[in-house]
């Protein structure tokens, strides 16, 4: 009689080191920008946010508040000097430039410029 096989281990999937508990954490989490007041019309402003490592751009643009990363995606390049032209931001580092109401990039697709869910609640701007 032959001794039985042995059966490897069950492997079980990899798992994300951050939890989806831990995403709902960061997502819930709100700074204050400041008085609708202090927002540009037609331009961004960059604001910086304590406890986030990069600055927020802000502004109004055709009548809708925008807020998104203060840093391109591609190089981590500032994106506060860029150019602003029908409601795309043109990186002043390697020229790429991002949709501001989809965060859609027109020169690489796989990246995405990250967007902030804005709020006001009595007249303060919330991201």
């Amino acid at each position: 009689m032959g001794r039985a096989r042995r059966q490897p281990p069950r492997r079980r999937p990899a798992r994300s080191l951050r939890s989806a508990a831990a995403r709902a954490r960061v997502v819930a989490l709100k700074f204050r920008l400041g008085p609708r007041a202090a927002l540009p019309e037609g331009t961004l402003a960059e604001f910086v946010v304590e406890g986030v490592t990069w600055p927020v751009l802000a502004g109004v643009i055709d009548g809708e508040i925008i807020a998104t990363a203060g840093v391109c995606p591609h190089e981590d390049v500032r994106l506060a000097g860029g150019y602003l032209e029908d409601g795309c931001l043109t990186c002043p580092g390697h020229g790429y430039t991002f949709d501001l109401r989809t965060g859609a990039c027109a020169h690489d697709p796989s990246l995405v410029l990250r967007r902030y869910r804005v709020s006001e609640v009595a007249g303060e701007i919330w991201v």
